[in-house]
């Protein structure tokens, strides 16, 4: 798994797919974002699209009728995830580069590529970060933004995205960058990401935005992506069936990645629910819809997930805590996946949520 950042088009039934990783060397892992719909309200051209939901939508999409596999684009069985895949040959789709395209979209003469250029000259001039150190993600990417779509971006290597951020802390409502906080729009931010779990309170749901780099320009809402260059990861992935919860105590700062994986046994970990006998070393990103998340030192994090056996090239075994959007047909959409700064002790409501009764033997001592 390399730590990519693609859109995508096969070019045989216009679909664009949104890539979230290789299975090997020359096959992406891809779920349909935008599909060709005569009644799309998305796309700049004769074709219209229109959009669906990552990963809920998409994975309901390619198990309908609707979806149309092509020489391009099959779900094929994975030996590296154990599980079927939406897989592409790389070379064969037509790949939109986050900078290229951005380089291009400023230089559009519209009232959205003016927005943008004065966005990311602010982002670039304030931080010392070069635009080509900038790319564009989502709607914006794929050439599917409306007039109020998010300008959603993407910064390369964790150094310079500490210096966005850092920039980005300094920041308060009335700045000569005219950027605001989420939390200046809370109500906004709430309503926009409630899908993100029910085990977050709305409390918690403006504490993690605000662990990113969001908020608003000029009335827009925007978010820059931090994205690891350096990250590969070279596993197996074998699914054990077991589903766990903790509590993680950091004991240094951490960025998470899309994906991006914290290293567990940098920090205190406290297992709250599952197998007290499974020890996961690592907690692996795949939900982006969450992630690009700045933690300090102290804070305390509260991660569900399933279990997972990954197995390196040097064929050693051990344990990671996995968010997949992929997994087995018990994915649930994101009901009991949650990585969060908790503010509110939820840890009760695991068992009930996953159709157990509570008792107090579900929990590790």
């Amino acid at each position: 798994m390399s730590n990519i950042h693609y859109y995508a088009q096969d070019p045989e039934t216009g679909i664009i797919y949104r890539t979230v990783g290789y299975t090997y060397l020359n096959e992406l892992i891809v779920y349909p974002k935008y599909i060709p719909d005569l009644d799309g309200s998305r796309g700049q051209e004769i074709i219209k699209y229109r959009g669906i939901n990552y990963p809920n939508g998409s994975i309901k999409f390619m198990a309908s009728n609707s979806f149309l596999e092509s020489s391009v684009v099959k779900i094929k069985f994975s030996d590296r995830f154990h599980t079927f895949l939406p897989i592409a040959q790389k070379n064969k789709l037509i790949l939109y580069d986050p900078t290229k395209r951005l380089l291009e979209r400023i230089k559009e003469n519209s009232g959205r590529g003016r927005m943008l250029k004065n966005l990311v000259s602010n982002l670039s001039k304030a931080s010392g970060i070069g635009k080509n150190n900038f790319g564009l993600d989502a709607s914006m990417l794929a050439g599917m933004d409306k007039r109020d779509s998010d300008i959603d971006l993407v910064v390369y290597g964790k150094e310079k995205a500490k210096v966005v951020r850092d920039f980005w802390e300094k920041v308060k409502s009335g700045n000569k960058y005219s950027i605001t906080k989420p939390s200046g729009n809370s109500k906004a931010i709430v309503k926009r990401r409630m899908s993100y779990s029910p085990l977050m309170t709305e409390e918690e749901i403006i504490l993690w935005e605000e662990c990113k780099i969001s908020g608003y320009f000029k009335g827009v809402k925007f978010s820059i992506m931090p994205i690891d260059c350096n990250g590969k990861y070279y596993y197996r992935y074998l699914p054990t069936g077991q589903f766990s919860g903790i509590r993680v105590k950091l004991k240094k700062n951490a960025i998470l990645c899309d994906p991006g994986i914290l290293d567990l046994r940098e920090h205190e970990i406290e297992v709250l629910y599952g197998p007290s006998n499974c020890f996961v070393e690592q907690f692996i990103t795949f939900l982006p819809s969450r992630m690009g998340i700045f933690l300090k030192k102290g804070d305390k994090l509260f991660i569900t997930g399933k279990i997972y056996a990954l197995t390196g090239e040097d064929n050693i075994t051990n344990f990671a805590l996995t968010q997949f959007p992929w997994d087995d047909k018990s994915y649930r959409g994101e009901s009991y996946f949650v990585a969060k700064k908790e503010k509110c002790d939820l840890a009760h409501m695991i068992p009930a949520l996953l159709g157990l009764e509570f008792n107090s033997s579900h929990f590790t001592e």
